[in-house]
Order: structure tokens, then C-alpha cells, then sequence
């Protein structure tokens, strides 16, 4: 006779599930050791066993569909009568679930921010036009992505919280355990009053020689008010003394001469 299986998923109603594999072991071989034969799931979701004899058999899924846990239930099944197709109960599988969560913490503190608003996207979507979910960071930090099924997926910071910078980075996930939580951390930098990057305008500062914490010096400069006495500043006095002297040698040579021309009358 005949064993037929009908796979289908759980999450969707009547969505038949090809490609999953099914084995049939003896009803006495409990250590599933000595498999009698393996069948797979058609386009429709059904897998055949064809030409079983006689007897009381056991069947394990032992390949689920991609992107579904396996279902690692046992059923038991007879063959009695032959040339006839025993029907065994729906086999349903559930897809693959897992979480995001993204921490958003200050890039000069380390501390967590809440308000950061991250928006979720499939990793096929390159224009990012199809938003799957939004979350927000919480008191701690955290903003979280729940009951994700299996795929690729990118997440986009979307607002910022208040104070900080947006930050444009992507961060790429992929689900593929159940249950699994997949993290990322999210830095911000702080705002300048002026709507700038903080940390970026003291870096300019630094590159142009100004130092931002500094105010202007009290002392003079080569535009000043008062100028500082200079060496050559003392020639003229010199010039002066010595021009004097000159003349006084000068006046006592013409009265010298003046008092000989008169003894001389």
C-alpha cells in the first residue's frame, strides 16, 4: 500500500509547504537507525510513500522547509490492506522567529538614550520605501524588534534622540534560529547650540591653530596703543648735543680772534 503526508504552514492557512523531507522506519526501530524509505514534499505539499508492505510504521520529518522549524513529532501509521493510500493528518511547521535589539547609547558618555526612533526595513528593499516596523529606544536604551520571522533584514535610525545627531548608518540582520535575538550598538553625538556637531568644530579649531577654550589676551600687539621705545629712536638727542658743542666751539674761536685784532690796535 500507500502512506501520504500533506505538508503544510502554520502561519499561513492552507499554504502548502514543498521540499520537506519525510522517513519511514520499522514500527520496532525506536533508535530511527535502519530507514525503509525517504519521500519529499511536491509543489502541493504532499509526500508519498509508494509500495510499503505490509506492517505498523513510524514517520519523522527529518528536513524542514527553509525558513521553518522542524516538526519533530512521530506518527505512527499501518498498512493493511493492499493497493490502498492510508492519509495521514495534516503535518503543519511554523516559521523561524527571532528578535532585534538595538542599544543607542551617547558617544561621549556610553550612557543609553532613550526617544531614538529605528525603523525596519527587508534587506531587498534598497529604497528603503516599504517600512516593515518602528521602535523606539526605551529609559535604557533599547528599542527591540520582536517575533521577526526568518530573513534578511536592515534597520535605519530614523530620529534622533533630542540633543543628538542622527546617525545614518545602516545595520544589516538575518534571522535564522528560532528564537534567537540579534543585537547591534547604536552610537549619537551630541548637538552644538548652533545645530552642529560638536565634536567636529573642535576638531576644525584644532586644524587652524585656534584654541576654542581660550579669550583674547590683554597685551599689545603691533596695531597697540603705545609703542615700545626703539635703539635707533636715541640718534637725533646725540645729533643735537653734538651740534651744540660745535657751536660753542665755534663762538669761543671768533671771540679769541676778536680780542687779538684789538690789542693789536
Amino acid at each position: 500500500g500507500n502512506i501520504k503526508i500533506v505538508k503544510q504552514s502554520g502561519d499561513h492557512i492552507n499554504m502548502p509547504l514543498p521540499n520537506v523531507e519525510f522517513t519511514l522506519y520499522q514500527n520496532k526501530d525506536t533508535a530511527f537507525a535502519h530507514p525503509v524509505a525517504v519521500a519529499k514534499t511536491d509543489l502541493s505539499g504532499a509526500a508519498t510513500f509508494t509500495d510499503i508492505p505490509f506492517g505498523d510504521y513510524l514517520v519523522r520529518e527529518t528536513k524542514a522547509h527553509t525558513g521553518y522549524v522542524q516538526n519533530n513529532g512521530i506518527w505512527e501509521v499501518s498498512v493493511v490492506e493492499d493497493g490502498t493510500t492510508v492519509l495521514m493528518p495534516v503535518v503543519k511547521n511554523y516559521l523561524v522567529r527571532g528578535s532585534i535589539e538595538i542599544l543607542k547609547v551617547s558617544a561621549a558618555t556610553g550612557k543609553g538614550l532613550a526617544g531614538a526612533v529605528f525603523t525596519l526595513y527587508r534587506a531587498e528593499d534598497s529604497t528603503f520605501s516599504n517600512p516593515l516596523a518602528t521602535a523606539t529606544s526605551d529609559n535604557s536604551g533599547k528599542a527591540v524588534f520582536a517575533n521577526l520571522p526568518y530573513g534578511d533584514y536592515i534597520a535605519k535610525e530614523t530620529k534622533a534622540p533630542g540633543g543628538y545627531l542622527l546617525n545614518n548608518g545602516d545595520w544589516a540582520f538575518s534571522i535564522r534560529n528560532d528564537g534567537e535575538v540579534l543585537k547591534a550598538k547604536v552610537t549619537n553625538k551630541t548637538v552644538s547650540p548652533d545645530g552642529s556637531d560638536k565634536d567636529k568644530d573642535k576638531d576644525k579649531d584644532k586644524e587652524s591653530g585656534k584654541d576654542p577654550g581660550k579669550g583674547k589676551g590683554t597685551g599689545g600687539s603691533a596695531q597697540g596703543g603705545g609703542k615700545l621705545p626703539k635703539t635707533g629712536e636715541s640718534l637725533p638727542i646725540l645729533s643735537m648735543i653734538i651740534g651744540l658743542a660745535l657751536v660753542l666751539f665755534g663762538t669761543g674761536l671768533w671771540l679769541r680772534e676778536r680780542k687779538k685784532t684789538a690789542k693789536a690796535k
